[in-house]
């Protein structure tokens, strides 16, 4: 009698085969999927992070072609493709200062009614003249938009 697989052996290695051949399909779209969102992902995160680091003042109200922006900080940028996509992306830059701190206004009564402290007549407290602002920082592309806020320090 000669040795030969049966027709179960084969079924069940047929399954098998077809499961494994599923699971790498389901695989490989996943990472098409993952693929696709990290593109887009980084388009999100990374465009609008660059135009905000290139913008000025001056780019304040005004819609600009994100290359244009870019190659005052960047100025090689020499690739077609890069500069046709950069070129693709026009967004409109708006910032806001939200809030004003002013610390060189310092109440010496009201510290002194809160600290429990008092100023000798030769000790005198000494103005501090640093001043934070808060801003926000909007960027509207076509189908997308990004902020994030900015503090900064004046008087320092």
């Amino acid at each position: 009698m000669r040795k030969s697989f049966t027709l179960v052996e084969i079924l069940i290695s047929a399954t098998l085969i077809s499961v494994v051949a599923l699971a790498l399909i389901q695989m490989s779209g996943n990472n098409t999927k993952m693929l696709d969102y990290l593109n887009k992902k980084s388009r999100v995160t990374l465009l609008p992070s660059m135009y905000i680091r290139a913008a000025t003042q001056e780019d304040h109200n005004k819609k600009l072609h994100l290359y244009d922006t870019l190659r005052k900080s960047y100025p090689n940028i020499n690739n077609d493709d890069v500069i046709t996509m950069l070129k693709e992306y026009e967004p409109l830059y708006r910032e806001e200062i939200i809030s004003t701190i002013d610390l060189s206004e310092s109440d010496t009564k009201k510290e002194e009614e809160d600290y429990g402290y008092e100023y000798y007549d030769d000790e005198e407290p000494q103005e501090n003249p640093l001043i934070i602002n808060i801003s926000k920082i909007t960027l509207s592309f076509k189908d997308q938009s990004a902020y994030l806020y900015k503090l900064s320090l004046e008087g320092l």
